[in-house]
């Protein structure tokens, strides 16, 4: 971010005035390599900014727009949602979580503000702040479907809905795959913040013929995979902020196995190492998401069977295929990836969000799932997808 082309976008300069403090803030929050993927994507997304206001130079604000961020990634997440949603001229109220209020009030008083960014931070309980603008033009929530279903039927039938949800998503490994590549890609992406992300892999459909190897090389990588209490340590694994839900998880999933392949166990309150279990293709604990270091393993046969397994749950957020792609395609994914991570593929300026209860956006004439870009979703006249 110190060329000379980036240096004279005066949101570029204001961005790198603050990063540091910024990156102080969030040491205590997230660990070392959480923080650096964070700051990576918030630049690459500072750097599209300017051309995502020019795409929407002609769109007209919804008015008012109510936006709550998840708990992960406070940064990355008040750029793609809040900042997102102010885009097209909207009067934003932000709510971060209460633990992240105060780093995400510095990114947008000291980078957004003087860019004339209309974004209000919310420090407030839930209640609080959807009483504080009782009949907004537009939410956007982030949070448990239950929860968005209640607020959806609250709100006005004119005021536009969206919403991103969970994730739990797959892979498919066939015959051919680079196993190699493969199990590094999926262990990583499974410990990026320590589980706790949507887009991370937490369920892998392995063909029976490559099982065996498959769940030896798994195993040899899982093993590699370092835990610590202190945050600002080098580490794959660290305390998760919701630990008891995860507990719970975790431990019904160990009760249901076929096999408990890998037994991470709590090392410390709060700190779990990575857990590998092969699953039954009709346990209900697969497609349900654990927001943890937690991997179920499942053997599949033909196509036909394959497909009926990623048909199952609520959930279609993304998928990842390791070797051929099977004859019925990519089915309802919302992001797909083929032989790499989905994080490749990560994009500001890209519709994000899954189908079924993973996305959708509700407007006066229609609710449609599936991906969405926020600026669209916020706008008077561009539709929602």
């Amino acid at each position: 971010m110190t060329a000379e082309g980036s240096r004279s976008d005066p949101t570029i300069e204001r961005w790198s005035d603050v990063v540091s403090d910024l990156e102080v803030s969030l040491s205590d929050l997230e660990s070392p390599r959480t923080l650096r993927q964070e700051i990576a994507w918030c630049e690459s997304a500072l750097r599209q900014l300017p051309k995502a206001r020019q795409q929407l130079s002609d769109a007209r604000p919804l008015g008012e727009v109510l936006v709550t961020l998840p708990s992960s990634l406070p940064l990355y997440s008040a750029l793609l949602f809040g900042v997102s949603a102010s885009l097209p001229g909207n009067a934003v109220r932000l709510r971060p979580s209460r633990k992240n209020v105060e780093v995400t009030r510095l990114l947008v008083e000291q980078v957004f503000h003087p860019i004339g960014l209309d974004i209000t931070i919310a420090n407030q309980g839930w209640a609080e702040f959807a009483a504080s603008t009782p009949s907004p033009d537009g939410v956007l929530f982030t949070g448990s479907y239950d929860h968005a279903v209640e607020l959806e039927r609250r709100l006005s039938p004119h005021a536009v809905f969206a919403y991103q949800g969970g994730g739990n998503c797959a892979a498919v490994v066939s015959p051919g795959a680079d196993l190699e590549r493969a199990v590094a890609t999926i262990v990583r992406d499974r410990c990026f913040n320590s589980g706790q992300d949507c887009l991370s892999t937490e369920r892998i459909y392995v063909h029976e013929d490559i099982m065996s190897d498959f769940i030896e090389r798994l195993l040899q990588e899982s093993a590699l995979r370092t835990a610590s209490p202190d945050r600002r340590e080098e580490a794959d694994l660290h305390p998760l902020e919701h630990a008891d839900r995860f507990r719970s998880r975790r431990q019904r999933a160990l009760r249901n196995a076929i096999r408990v392949l890998a037994d991470g166990a709590e090392l410390s309150e709060g700190l779990f190492g990575l857990t590998v279990v092969e699953s039954t293709p009709r346990s209900a604990d697969v497609v349900i998401e654990s927001y943890g270091p937690l991997l179920h393993v499942v053997a599949w046969g033909d196509e036909e069977e394959l497909r009926r397994m990623l048909l199952r749950g609520t959930l279609a957020l993304g998928i990842t295929f390791w070797g051929e792609l099977p004859t019925f395609g990519t089915l309802d994914f919302g992001q797909v990836s083929i032989d790499e991570s989905l994080y490749e593929y990560e994009d500001f300026l890209a519709p994000f969000g899954g189908y079924r209860r993973s996305s959708f956006v509700r407007r006066s004439t229609a609710c449609t799932t599936g991906p969405f870009w926020v600026p669209d979703a916020m706008s008077a006249d561009r539709g929602s997808a």
